[in-house]
Order: structure tokens, then sequence, then C-alpha cells
């Protein structure tokens, strides 16, 4: 019969080492891996971004069975909460497209030329598992952190989201008109930012009302949606 090793306080503060190592790699690599893959995409034409959300999905999974509880409970609140956040979230944008003041030209770009079968398709397979349910699970469930201050909380986790889309943000703004100068380039880049961190405080605060991912994956892809279907209706209309 082998006898058990007990574990020694050396063990145990080497487990706490690693486990503090792999935390500051996942907080630093997992941010900034979007921005590899967008600027990829951008330089190549190659869409790396599914095979992204494969590794994010293997890798939390994996870990997530040993580590992390999901924690789900189901509350019509949450799904109010989650429901009102996205769709006042999708107001601002939904009101440009509707009312694209001060724009001398509006391109639509591939959802304008998608039929209703593909405008489903990418509402469920692009939104719903290559967008919202990825995100949100690593930013408001695998690098949400509890910090003493619920104000850190959110702002921490609204700033990390913010740099992963911060390669995407640059490609979406240089891809308008203001692209073609530097300063409203340098402009519109900070306004785009300044968006998705907005974006990233409510979908934190919904996590942290309704203490459930699952929630604010409900507000993001509501948000998303929202605007996506008006671009392909505004674009549609009198065809």
């Amino acid at each position: 019969m082998v006898a058990l090793r007990r574990p020694t306080p050396v063990d145990s503060r080497r487990r706490t080492r690693r486990a503090r190592l792999i935390w500051i790699a996942e907080l630093c690599l997992i941010p900034l891996s979007n921005d590899l893959v967008a600027l990829i995409t951008w330089r190549t034409g190659l869409d790396l971004y599914p095979v992204l959300a494969a590794v994010l999905y293997a890798y939390i999974g994996i870990r997530h069975l040993r580590i992390l509880p999901f924690g789900f409970i189901w509350s019509r609140r949450g799904l109010a909460i989650g429901a009102i956040a996205g769709l006042a979230l999708a107001a601002p944008p939904v009101i440009f497209f509707l009312h694209p003041l001060g724009v001398g030209a509006v391109s639509y770009g591939p959802i304008a030329h998608m039929s209703l079968n593909g405008l489903l398709r990418y509402l469920v397979i692009d939104l719903l598992f290559l967008t919202a349910l990825i995100e949100e699970l690593v930013f408001r469930h695998w690098l949400f952190f509890e910090m003493k201050s619920p104000t850190k909380t959110i702002l921490f986790n609204a700033a990390i989201f913010t740099v992963w889309h911060g390669v995407a943000a640059f490609i979406a703004v240089a891809a308008t008109q203001y692209g073609k100068s530097a300063g409203l380039l340098l402009l519109s880049y900070g306004g785009a930012l300044a968006a998705v961190f907005v974006g990233g405080v409510v979908f934190a605060l919904v996590r942290r009302m309704t203490g459930s991912f699952v929630y604010s994956v409900l507000a993001h892809w509501l948000c998303d949606a929202s605007f996506v279907i008006v671009i392909w209706a505004t674009a549609h209309v009198g065809q």
C-alpha cells in the first residue's frame, strides 16, 4: 500500500505561485489574442475568429470543470435586466442608422447583401456563438474578478474588454470615411474605444446585478442583433 504524502507549506506556496502566474498570463494573453486575430484577418483576409473562439471554448471548458462553477439560476428579474440593458445599449447605433445625421454616406457592408436566411445564420452563429457567448464567457465569467470595490470590479473588467477590441475598433473606423483623415481617424478611434468601454461597463453591471454571465450574454446579443437587423432592414427598404 502506497502512503500518501501530505501537502507541505512549500507545496501550497508553489501552487499559489503557479496559479498566480497562470492568472497573469491569461489576463495578458487572452485580451490580446483577439487583437492578433483581427490584425491577421485584416492583413491577409484569413478569418481566424472561429478558430480563436474554438480554442477559448476548449481552454475555458477544460479549466472550468475543475475551477469555476457557472452559478446560473433562472430569474425573471435577471432576464428583464439583460433585455433592458441590451436594448438600451443598442439604441444609439439604431438611431444612427435610422437617422444618419452628419454622415454623407453610410456603407452597410456585407450585411446589406445577405439573404434572410443568411441574416438568421449570422445572428445565431456569428453574433451568438462567435461573439456574445464567447466574449461574455471570457470576460464576465472567466476573467470577472470581484474586487473590494464594485466600481473597481466593473471598470477593470470593462478595461480589459476594451483591450480585446483594440485592433478591431481601429479596423472598423479606418474602413469608414473618417479613415481618410488622420485627425478624424484618431478622434473616431477614441470614440469607438469609448463606446466599447461603455458596453463593457453595462455588461459587467448586468453580470454583477444578476450573478451570472448568462444574462450578460442576452444583453450583448440583443445589443448587437438589434442594430444588425436595423442595418439589414434599412439596406433592403424599397428592394
